[in-house]
């Protein structure tokens, strides 16, 4: 710099190293955007999960089945059960639990007219619901807290 004398040239700023510091700075917002993508769409998979198994498990509850004697067996009285056989691969079930995290402890609720009496046309519903526990994000932002709730209803007539 014209007029500089030899005293001030070392504390001249120089921006060497400037482009390190910048990345450095920018790259934990990237990983933070990137990583919640990541978990976030996995929380989203499980959802649609959750979503089918509530599905499967009404159509498995509505569907006429008869007992030895030809009487209508009603969803309620199922063997498997509408929730297990949604939980557990017995009896050719979905096996949720297999599916999902170890620790989402999936619950799955049976409810409406059609579940207790089996009348043709009444309503049967199927509620599966889990938690989604955070593993990255989270720790980013704690506003989150350590776990998601996911649930998944379906509703159909009994057959």
């Amino acid at each position: 710099m014209p007029g500089e004398t030899k005293l001030w040239r070392p504390f001249r700023r120089s921006s060497e190293g400037s482009a390190a510091v910048e990345f450095a700075i920018i790259l934990n917002l990237l990983l933070l955007l990137v990583l919640g993508m990541l978990e976030f769409g996995l929380a989203f998979s499980i959802k649609q999960v959750i979503i089918n198994a509530s599905r499967e498990g009404a159509r498995y509850g509505i569907a006429y089945k008869l007992d030895a004697n030809g009487n209508r067996i009603p969803p309620s009285s199922l063997n498997p059960s509408i929730s297990d056989w949604i939980l557990s691969t017995s009896g050719g079930g979905l096996g949720l639990t297999s599916i999902l995290p170890a620790d989402s402890n999936p619950v799955v609720t049976v409810t409406g007219v059609g579940a207790a009496t089996g009348t043709t046309g009444s309503d049967l519903r199927v509620t599966v619901s889990c938690e989604y526990p955070f593993w990255i994000v989270n720790k980013f932002l704690p506003v989150l807290g350590d776990r998601m709730q996911l649930a998944g209803t379906t509703v159909m007539r009994v057959e």
